[in-house]
């Protein structure tokens, strides 16, 4: 599990006072928390290169910022991003493929979709966005916990395919990982409960290693400050 200073340096990149962006409400869940110039995100792929749309004002925008890791000081490692709303479900996918992200960690509970869209539990659906840029999401096999018997953390593999125009379709398979059950502004309060925590960032880690691919882990909660950092 990761160090105090590095949520600390998390909750730094995001502040209010270090924000190298405006607020925007369409993309930004609060006012205090918008990315640090130095260590935004920027989305760069097909939808960026169109430019700016009425659609689509900010095409490479998306509240994510990268982290270090706190183990071997690789700058871009992690990825801490809000819980996608409908509105940002299209962003949130779109950099999942940009990075080619293959685990997310999730640390919140879903609620109404202005605040967590329910995008990880469903058997099948698509997120269309414009005319043109579709996201058609499938699990593979079934749900499982990967910490039985205490079943904190639900490990679900999607195959995501995004349309795009006239383009070949794009696949990509993502390990999500959700954190069941972790309350706002606190931490889990067993050695049970924390147990699952590490199994979960644990397998995050490995995941990389064992699929021999070189991008960013990603995590989020509801504003990805406290619960993400931390994690």
């Amino acid at each position: 599990m990761y160090s105090i200073e590095t949520a600390m340096s998390f909750n730094k990149c995001c502040n209010i006072e270090n924000r190298g962006v405006e607020y925007d409400e369409r993309f930004d869940r609060w006012t205090g928390n918008t990315p640090f110039k130095t260590s935004i995100v920027k989305i760069e792929d097909e939808i960026t290169m169109l430019g700016p749309t009425e659609e689509n004002p900010k095409p490479d925008y998306i509240n994510a910022c990268f982290i270090a890791s706190p183990i071997d000081g690789i700058p871009k490692e992690l990825i801490g991003t809000q819980c996608p709303t409908k509105v940002t479900l299209s962003s949130f996918w779109r950099m999942i493929f940009a990075f080619n992200v293959i685990g997310i960690g999730m640390l919140c509970d879903p609620d109404h979709e202005k605040v967590c869209f329910d995008y990880f539990d469903h058997k099948h659906y698509i997120d269309r966005v414009g005319k043109n840029d579709n996201f058609k999401i499938d699990i593979i096999g079934e749900p499982t916990f990967i910490d039985e018997p205490m079943n904190k953390v639900k490990k679900t593999v999607f195959e995501v395919t995004h349309e795009f125009g006239e383009k070949p379709y794009k696949k990509h398979v993502v390990e999500h990982l959700r954190y069941i059950k972790w309350p706002d502004r606190s931490v889990p309060q067993t050695v049970e409960e924390q147990d699952s925590l590490a199994k979960m960032v644990w397998r995050l880690v490995e995941l990389n290693a064992e699929k021999g691919i070189d991008g960013p882990i990603t995590t989020h909660c509801y504003l990805g400050l406290g619960r993400s950092g931390t994690t």
